[in-house]
């Protein structure tokens, strides 16, 4: 019985990000539901080479009742590898999608 081997792809980073439409100040209260953008950096571990990641995205938030929002944001991780002998960039498209209960 042959075994096929695993491959393992492994992403981490640290992500900073800031509020496209802010409110903070005037008379007007804060918007609870905000778009913004995220930026960062990290080290992506794929078929045993490490390398420096640079991702960046957008994203929004909704608030649908007092205690409930819904999220949704796009992320590009770009990358590059050595594969076969040519170094390329990557790019890995992360897309999420979630629920708040706030309580």
């Amino acid at each position: 019985m042959t075994r096929t081997p695993t491959i393992l792809l492994l992403a981490l980073a640290t992500l900073g990000g800031a509020d496209a439409f802010a409110q903070t100040s005037g008379q007007k209260p804060a918007n609870a539901s905000a778009v913004y953008v995220i930026a960062g950096i990290g080290s992506t571990d794929f078929i045993s080479q490490k390398k420096q990641t640079i991702n960046f995205g957008l994203g929004m938030r909704v608030l649908v009742r007092d205690r409930l929002s819904v999220q949704v944001d796009i992320r590009d991780h770009v990358y590059s590898l050595d594969l076969l002998g040519e170094n390329t960039s990557t790019n890995n498209v992360e897309f999420t999608a979630g629920l708040s209960w706030y309580f």
